[in-house]
């Protein structure tokens, strides 16, 4: 169950946000901080931020680049270990 943050302005903060859904809310130059992926926001502006991910939410950021269509499209922190077309390694340390 996520705890609803409602028309809240954030400004150079550093911010856990697992665990919350941001509605209507601000967001300038903040880190935005997830262990897990565990959040929402929903009409919010963010500007100039920077997402900050574990290593955990890591994985579901390079598992949803390895597709095809998607990997090209990732930076190279997002993107898979990738071996030949349909080969591919995600985790601490995971390599070919």
């Amino acid at each position: 169950m996520l705890i609803n943050i409602t028309g809240q302005a954030f400004i150079d903060k550093d911010i856990y946000i697992d665990g919350y859904r941001f509605i209507n809310c601000y967001f300038e130059k903040c880190r935005l901080k997830t262990l897990r992926g565990t959040f929402e926001f929903h009409s919010c502006s963010l500007i100039m931020c920077q997402p900050v991910f574990s290593h955990e939410a890591l994985k579901s950021v390079q598992f949803y680049f390895i597709g095809p269509n998607q990997y090209p499209k990732a930076l190279d922190a997002f993107k898979p270990n990738k071996s030949g077309n349909d080969v591919f390694s995600i985790g601490i340390g995971a390599s070919f």
